[in-house]
């Protein structure tokens, strides 16, 4: 019996230190490159390809809180994400300016409180719901 609990309080201890490391590779700032959105069951459309002259940016804090910044605006908001399957996230509480949004701005607003889930691949963090995916990169901090 004893021997069962060790057992059970390492799983529980193992499983709390691979949430912890997978929230910190979520810590950063990260650069929009790329917006998908689907246009049927397996197509996706390319709608938002990242140009030089502007960056939109995403900046996950270690207080599950995020700042976020488009070419003109900033905003921040907070996102939990899920305790028993950490590929989900849930983005809450947006706020900030809209003033002269340019479209990519005002997509990239209207999409991140949709997130439903994210992956990260090496550098890349891949923000997804059923109907777009934003891919964003690691930034030089």
């Amino acid at each position: 019996m004893i021997n069962l609990l060790i057992l059970i309080t390492t799983f529980f201890q193992l499983g709390c230190e691979e949430d912890k490391i997978e929230n910190k590779r979520l810590i950063g700032k990260w650069e929009l490159i790329e917006i998908k959105e689907k246009i049927n069951l397996d197509k996706w459309d390319i709608l938002f390809s990242n140009d030089a002259n502007c960056s939109i940016e995403l900046q996950f804090l270690n207080t599950n809180k995020f700042n976020a910044k488009t070419c003109r605006n900033q905003f921040n908001g907070n996102y939990e994400l899920g305790n028993s399957n950490l590929t989900t996230i849930e983005i809450s509480n947006l706020g900030g300016t809209k003033v002269n949004e340019d479209s990519w701005g005002n997509k990239f607003i209207e999409l991140l409180p949709n997130s439903k889930s994210y992956n990260i691949k090496l550098d890349t963090l891949f923000i997804k719901s059923s109907d777009f995916i934003l891919t964003l990169t690691l930034k030089n901090q």
